[in-house]
Order: C-alpha cells, then sequence, then structure tokens
C-alpha cells in the first residue's frame, strides 16, 4: 500500500515526505521480528542540528525511530556523581521543536533517566555507571515521576518505555516503573 510520513525538517517544520509504493513483505515462516533504531540522549544539552542531521537519514527512508529522551540532563561529567551542572529540557527551544515534530511523524519519545548522572552508589572507579542503582522503590518512583512530568509539560507527551541509562536497571526501580505507568524497559 502507498503510504507516507512526515518529518521534522529545519527549525521543527513539517516536512512531508513523498508517497512510497510498498510492495508486501513475503509471510514470515518463523516469529516476526521487531527492529527499533534507539536515538540515546537527546536533550537540554544537546546539538539540535548534530539531532536533525541524525534523524533526517531515518525520516528520508520513513523510518521511525525511539528517542531516549533525558529530561534534566547532566550538563558535566555524566560519570562523576559529584557533578552539579544540568541542562534543562525545556531551555533548549530547538531540541523540544524537534523531538515534538518527531514524535508528530510516528517517532517514540522515550525516558532515559532522569539526568542519565550516575549516582553515589554506583562505582564510577570500576566504570559501574547507574543512575537508579539502590534507590527505593519510593525514591526511583519520585525521580521518574519528575521526569514524566518535564516530558508531559514540555513535549506533550507521556512516555510508555524506559531506558535506563547505561541499560542498567534492578528490581526495585522496575517496580517503580510500573507504578508511574512506563510498560517497557
Amino acid at each position: 500500500p502507498a503510504w507516507s510520513v512526515a518529518a521534522a525538517g529545519a527549525h521543527g517544520r513539517m516536512t512531508h515526505l513523498p508517497e512510497v509504493d510498498r510492495a508486501p513483505l513475503p509471510q514470515p515462516t518463523a516469529p516476526r521480528i521487531v527492529v527499533v533504531f534507539r536515538n540515546d540522549d537527546p536533550s537540554g544539552a544537546s546539538d539540535a542540528a548534530h539531532e536533525e542531521r541524525i534523524a533526517d537519514l531515518f525520516a528520508e527512508r520513513a523510518i521511525p525511530q525511539s528517542h531516549g529522551v533525558i529530561p534534566l540532563c547532566a550538563a558535566d561529567d555524566w560519570h562523576d556523581p559529584a557533578g552539579t551542572a544540568y541542562a534543562a529540557l525545556e531551555d533548549n527551544p530547538r531540541m523540544v521543536a524537534l523531538l515534538s515534530g518527531w514524535a508528530r511523524a510516528g517517532s517514540e519519545l522515550a525516558l532515559h533517566g532522569y539526568t542519565h548522572r550516575t549516582n553515589p552508589r554506583s562505582l564510577p572507579r570500576r566504570r559501574e555507571y547507574f543512575e537508579f542503582k539502590r534507590l527505593s522503590v519510593v525514591e526511583a518512583e519520585e525521580r521518574l515521576r519528575l521526569a514524566i512530568e518535564v516530558m508531559e509539560r514540555v513535549l506533550g507527551t507521556r512516555p510508555r518505555t524506559f531506558i535506563p541509562p547505561w541499560n542498567r536497571i534492578d528490581a526495585a526501580s522496575i517496580e517503580a516503573c510500573s507504578r508511574v505507568g512506563l510498560r517497557i524497559v
């Protein structure tokens, strides 16, 4: 069937890609495989022009992505649990416009931590980075709620997917994800 995709172009304006005829795919004989292209770390600290160039490669081919958004990104060394600098997503209006446009075009906006800063319970000297390590369910839930609130307020979307920074998560954080309505980890 013919279909078209809208993608965020320069300055967040929507650009409609031409209709593309797609021949039906042969019926699989094995279970269906879903491939997800994940773009981690769009945030208030992002270079929007760089992020747009990457996303445009996918948009040109009508391939949606999952963008792992960081609502309040550590703006100094992510690996330093004592860091104090942060970049708020809403302080980067071009990035907000791009993310909003990508969501309208069919790409997923997933939650990729709250700050993406390793916490003091991690072991950075052993290259173990972990934003949510050994937080109680209540502590993890509070961080996730704050992050979701930012995404709803700034981007107008509620994430369903949680991508833990450094792909590390523990049982308490999984429980917290469930409590705040994140259904995919």
